[in-house]
């Protein structure tokens, strides 16, 4: 379920502002992790590499 799917679904079943300000606020969060982990992987696979190189 993607943002939009997920923000239509709490506006048809009337969820409080709050509530949707939170869930939107956590799907960024999962966002921003999942990019910042992919970034910290591909360097790590670089590093990996570079050792094994020069070994």
């Amino acid at each position: 379920m993607n943002e939009i799917v997920m923000f239509d679904w709490m506006n048809k079943n009337k969820a409080p502002f709050a509530f949707k300000l939170k869930v939107m606020e956590l799907l960024q969060l999962n966002t921003l992790l999942v990019n910042m982990d992919k970034e910290l992987m591909e360097k790590e696979i670089i590093m990996m590499r570079r050792n094994a190189i020069g070994s």
